[in-house]
Order: structure tokens, then C-alpha cells, then sequence
């Protein structure tokens, strides 16, 4: 039991990475030179290696929300994976899975009802909620998996 109890959080440290990991390799592919995290990478040594993969990305062309908002919404899903690969079953681990969810989802739409606050992006919104659906099946996947596995050495046992 510890070592699929121990599986199933490399598995969700591995998936919490994941969207990371995509979204950033997005963001450097197809945002704009002009955003703060370029020059962190041009003072860290990164400028060739960025340049080589805009090179790749500059050969394909993607909708401007997966470009613009999807990245975004992989972001919070990596966050609130490694939220629940953090805290696990402990009381307090639902406030921390859904604070930053609030927080985009409320200035996002802040942005609607107060213009000067920033550009309202649909799609946006779409990736954040896209982002807590997914979370939301992951959960019961896991639940009906370990409910699986409880059932499983229960027969074994006897």
C-alpha cells in the first residue's frame, strides 16, 4: 500500500509539472521580447537556447488563445497540482487549491466590469475554469482508484 500510496505522488509531482513545463515552453515560443522574463533569461544565459526554440516555433503557427490564454490556464493547473501533491489530505489543502482559481477567475472578470483594469479575455476565463474541470476529474479518479485499491486488499486479506 506504501508503494502505491508513493506511485501515485510521483505520478502527481510528474502531472503537476507537466502544464508547467508546456505553458512556459508556449510562452517562449510565441510571446513577445518585449516581456520581463526574456531579459531574466538573456541574465541567466538563456538568450541562445530561447532563440533556437523561437526558431523552431517561428515555423508554426497557433491560435492567438493558446498563444495568449492557454499557458495561462496549464500555469494554474500546475499550481493547483502541486497544491494537492503538497498537501494531500490535510484539512487546509482545499483553501490553498483554490485561492490563485479565485483570484484569476475574480480579476478576470474584474477586467469586464472595470475596463481600465486590463483587457477581459474570454478565453481566459475558459482556460481557468478548463483548469479546474481537469483538476476536478483528477480528484475523482483518484478517488474512485483508491477506493479500487481499499476494496482490492480488503479481498486480499481475507
Amino acid at each position: 500500500n506504501y508503494m502505491n500510496r508513493l506511485g501515485l505522488k510521483i505520478i502527481n509531482l510528474i502531472f503537476s509539472l507537466i502544464p508547467l513545463i508546456v505553458g512556459g515552453l508556449l510562452y517562449l515560443g510565441y510571446r513577445s521580447y518585449d516581456l520581463l522574463m526574456f531579459r531574466w533569461g538573456e541574465s541567466i544565459g538563456l538568450s541562445k537556447i530561447v532563440s533556437l526554440w523561437r526558431n523552431v516555433c517561428s515555423q508554426y503557427t497557433l491560435p492567438k488563445w493558446i498563444i495568449n490564454a492557454f499557458p495561462d490556464g496549464l500555469w494554474l493547473l500546475s499550481y493547483m497540482l502541486f497544491i494537492d501533491f503538497i498537501w494531500d489530505n490535510h484539512n487546509e489543502r482545499k483553501i490553498w487549491l483554490y485561492v490563485l482559481p479565485t483570484i484569476a477567475i475574480v480579476s478576470e472578470l474584474m477586467q469586464l466590469w472595470f475596463p481600465k483594469l486590463g483587457t477581459f479575455d474570454i478565453m481566459d476565463l475558459v482556460c481557468y475554469l478548463s483548469a479546474i474541470f481537469l483538476l476536478e476529474i483528477k480528484q475523482i479518479i483518484c478517488f474512485i482508484h483508491s477506493n479500487l485499491l481499499s476494496i482490492h486488499f480488503e479481498k486480499m486479506s481475507r
